[in-house]
């Protein structure tokens, strides 16, 4: 699996003044969970954490498709020097997964795969 950061193959990310969420463009169809999200942009959303380790991200395409993911939490030690908000993809073939998303507040979440 060849893990592609979407600010450098398949959008930008922006954090907006909350720090519980951001938008994203995606320039392909990325799935997040069982959801294949069409090209474009994208709301990600924090909603109440499951738990400490665990969260659910609400993710809303300006389309209407929407989706959401159940997250492990990713601690600062696991991030890059790199602080922006910004969304990882993991790429097979063709296709394209979330894989993480990290909010503007240190904030990272790793997506689980559905069933899993």
């Amino acid at each position: 699996m060849i893990c592609a950061a979407a600010l450098a193959i398949c959008g930008a990310a922006g954090a907006s003044t909350l720090n519980d969420r951001m938008k994203v463009h995606f320039d392909k169809p990325v799935l997040a969970g069982e959801t294949v999200l069409p090209a474009g942009d994208c709301t990600i959303q924090m909603l109440d954490p499951v738990n400490a380790d665990n969260g659910v991200l609400l993710i809303r395409s300006e389309s209407g498709v929407q989706t959401t993911v159940l997250t492990n939490r990713l601690y600062p030690a696991d991030r890059s020097a790199d602080s922006r908000a910004r969304v990882t993809l993991s790429r097979d073939g063709d296709k394209y997964r979330l894989d993480s998303v990290w909010m503007s507040d240190s904030d990272g979440f790793q997506v689980l795969e559905s069933g899993k």
